[in-house]
């Protein structure tokens, strides 16, 4: 999220380029003749900021790392994903927004249900170890996210971001559009949902972290929550 790109990522305002993003993703249907996320990824250019030196949250960032994930591993995004699930061993079904060429979003439009939400956070929680065998991800990557020491002060000094996790002590979380916090602690093992809806126009979540991230930590911690092995 230290990439410099000249992309406005204004939520109250309509004509802001998230929402023609939104277009892109197949999320504005009143949208004549959208481009496809690719498309849209090859019309957006650098600012003239430094890289690596200002930390945005740009959901642009999600997306182009999908395509280098294809690119590098010659595999269609849509199989990383389908393996990712298979080894959290998901109840029911992953939806995922896609563009009109069938791209999966990876910004926004992923819906699941909590619990297996948990499940998806309990196999970062196990460094990738999931069921019946199946391992998804890395350890040492998951390690050295936590342990980053260029990573992000954001929310007002509450947290850190690194590689796309809100990182806070022991905790790898991430919060979700409107207030969800899903959270995982590979020092326990333990994952963790919480469900709720935030009222702000601008869904800021900075105060809903600084609060949430110290009652998260105790209950990972706490020796009534029961543990989980890979099954």
């Amino acid at each position: 999220m230290k990439v410099p790109l000249d992309f406005n990522q204004d939520l109250s305002d309509p004509n802001s380029d998230y929402f023609r993003l939104q277009a892109a993703m197949g999320w504005q249907i009143r949208t004549t003749d959208p481009p496809t996320l690719r498309q849209f990824l090859t019309r957006v250019r650098r600012a003239p900021d430094p890289d690596g030196k200002r930390f945005r949250y740009l959901d642009l960032n999600s997306e182009a790392l999908g395509w280098l994930v294809e690119a590098v591993t010659n595999e269609p995004l849509r199989l990383h994903i389908a393996n990712l699930v298979d080894a959290a061993g998901l109840e029911g079904a992953l939806h995922l927004s896609c563009d009109r060429m069938g791209v999966p979003s990876l910004s926004s439009g992923a819906c699941l249900s909590g619990r297996d939400a948990a499940r998806f956070f309990l196999l970062i929680a196990r460094g990738g170890d999931g069921v019946n065998g199946r391992t998804a991800g890395s350890a040492g990557f998951l390690d050295r996210t936590r342990r980053a020491s260029d990573a992000a002060t954001i929310n007002e000094g509450c947290c850190r971001y690194s590689n796309h996790f809100v990182v806070h002590r022991d905790l790898l979380m991430h919060t979700g559009w409107g207030g969800h916090v899903a959270w995982a602690d590979p020092e326990t093992g333990v994952a963790g949902v919480l469900l709720s809806v935030l009222t702000d126009p601008q869904v800021d979540e900075s105060q809903h972290l600084h609060v949430l991230r110290h009652d998260v930590a105790e209950i990972s911690k706490s020796p009534l929550v029961r543990r989980t092995t890979p099954g």
